[in-house]
């Protein structure tokens, strides 16, 4: 297939493909493309026992131009593996380390617009600390009750502040299991 960049800065480049269709034509697909790293890492960081939190994080994002509520995240380092940058980005952004239970495999955040991909990993918190967050990040970390998780999270929406996707959809799944187990129970 052929492509071609159209601008671009350190982090991010635009780029157009030809792309064969269904019926054999051809048309050109712009899309944005991750510079600078392999990948990102999205942080499912939680307590454990009977009544686990989530440790979120709500920021300001300048593309949406409003606080967007998340899971600690961000990019891998050149050579580094996603348990290392899930520990370094949770460290970093909310003082916490833990211990990593699961790595998710690659998933893509928006394939139709950009070819970042992102690894969701699982963390077991042990220890919080001083979170060190880069000098242009305004980060407030957000305990949420696992068992609230879908009425904070609407909470937080009537307030207008964003949710991002992944962590609606972790809301979602979390829910659709919790019927799952009622209606499954005799």
């Amino acid at each position: 297939m052929d492509d071609e960049r159209v601008c671009g800065t350190r982090w991010l480049s635009l780029h157009e493909k030809v792309v064969r269709r269904g019926d054999g034509s051809e048309k050109r697909w712009t899309y944005a493309r991750r510079e600078g790293t392999a990948g990102a890492v999205c942080v499912v960081a939680h307590t454990g026992g009977d009544s686990p939190q989530l440790l979120l994080i709500r920021q300001f994002r300048p593309p949406v131009g409003r606080e967007v509520l998340e899971f600690p995240a961000g990019l891998l380092d050149d050579g580094e593996t996603a348990e290392a940058a899930a520990l370094r980005e949770l460290r970093e952004e909310t003082g916490w380390t833990g211990t990593v239970l699961r790595v998710g495999p690659c998933i893509p955040s928006s394939p139709g617009m950009t070819d970042e991909w992102v690894r969701m990993v699982d963390v077991l918190l042990s220890e919080g600390g001083d979170a060190q967050p880069d000098g242009d990040e305004q980060i407030k970390p957000v305990w949420v009750p696992c068992a609230d998780l879908s009425q904070a999270l609407e909470s937080f929406d009537a307030e207008g502040v964003m949710i991002d996707a992944k962590l609606w959809s972790f809301a979602a799944g979390m829910a659709f299991a919790a019927l799952a187990e009622r209606d499954a129970a005799p």
